[in-house]
């Protein structure tokens, strides 16, 4: 549980800057207008958390800032009255505990009219989805060790049909292998709308558990 907690944490934490004058063509380079309704200070989205069917407390996702579309999110979920918080609280890291029973994560995206970016790569932002692109765009990255890996639209029927709610939506489908290196997960499933941003989070783990994070204004 702690080892999957952290590869949550890998996923949705940590900051970064830009790369000093990238090629045109560079996937990782992200346009469009970054002035969004749900880039907007103090806008709040949902999360829902479930470990191979089991439930955590739900938690709120509201933005701290925005700088050009380089947004910084807080979650912030509460464990009190929560059955299981002693065992969830002993597999947390003491900085994403406020002592009030509630854990507290800061993150950055980079979110435009063109797609979503995330920063969880240290020093360099990573393009997750460009609203515009089609199955079978890829968008690679390689980790300063020399470790490649690869962001791929597998799924993009133009349909209302991902449920977020009481609405579907329509959604692009992107996956990404995680190396073997990797001791918790085998691979990520991410969905995301052009309008709501990202909003399913899949990771399949090496133990053959799944785990699923949904996001929803």
């Amino acid at each position: 549980m702690k080892k999957i907690l952290f590869t949550l944490t890998a996923i949705l934490l940590f900051t970064a800057c830009d790369l000093l004058n990238p090629p045109a063509d560079d996937p990782n380079v992200l346009g469009g207008d970054p002035n969004l309704e749900i880039t907007k200070p103090g806008y709040v989205s949902y999360t829902y958390l479930t470990i191979d069917g089991n439930e955590l407390p739900s938690g709120r996702m509201t933005v701290e800032s925005n700088t050009d579309g380089v947004v910084v999110y807080k979650i912030k979920s509460s464990l009190v009255g929560y059955p299981d918080s002693a065992k969830i609280a002993v597999l947390l890291s003491d900085k994403y505990l406020d002592g009030k029973g509630n854990i507290v994560m800061d993150f950055k995206f980079k979110i435009t009219t063109e797609g979503i970016q995330d920063y969880f790569r240290r020093d360099r932002p990573w393009t997750l989805v460009k609203f515009n692109d089609g199955v079978g765009t890829e968008y690679p990255f390689t980790t300063d060790n020399g470790t490649k890996q690869v962001r791929k639209i597998t799924e993009k029927t133009g349909k209302d049909e991902w449920p977020m709610g009481l609405w579907l939506i329509k959604t692009t489908k992107i996956e990404q292998d995680l190396p073997e290196s990797d001791k918790t997960a085998k691979k990520v499933i991410y969905r995301a709308n052009h309008k709501y941003g990202l909003v399913y989070v899949e990771m399949l783990l090496k133990n053959g558990q799944t785990m699923k994070l949904d996001i929803m204004p």
